[in-house]
């Protein structure tokens, strides 16, 4: 399987929910970030306790190739800068919640492509 979005490293603060992140860079041409979730699994004595416990579904961004996505704990607005060199963005991402979500006893994040199998409209049943 292809891989599009690469981790390159995470932060996590107990106190401080936004300064909590994980740094992902786009390593593949793709056109934007809403096939793509974050997922976490969580550890207690160093056993897993909880598998994909946490999903975040990444908005409707337009990236490009080396652009970096950093998705960050708190309730900001998603905004956009050019890198230093101007040649790509960084994108801030906000997961909309106000308390930590990494776990102090450590944590795996996923990063994930999903595809629509299927999609139908239900029919209300009275």
């Amino acid at each position: 399987m292809a891989k599009y979005l690469e981790i390159l490293g995470t932060s996590k603060s107990e106190k401080h929910p936004e300064k909590e992140f994980i740094k992902l860079k786009v390593i593949q041409a793709i056109t934007n970030l809403s096939n793509f979730a974050i997922l976490d699994n969580t550890y207690k004595g160093g056993v897993l306790s909880n598998l994909h416990i946490h999903m975040f579904i990444l908005p409707r961004i337009p990236v490009k190739v080396n652009d970096i996505i950093l998705i960050s704990t708190g309730k900001h607005d998603n905004q956009s800068e050019p890198t230093a060199d101007k040649k790509n963005e960084i994108h801030h991402v906000f997961t909309q919640t106000d308390t930590p979500r990494w776990n102090k006893t450590g944590d795996t994040v996923t990063v994930i492509l999903f595809n629509v199998s299927d999609s139908k409209p239900l029919k209300a049943v009275v």
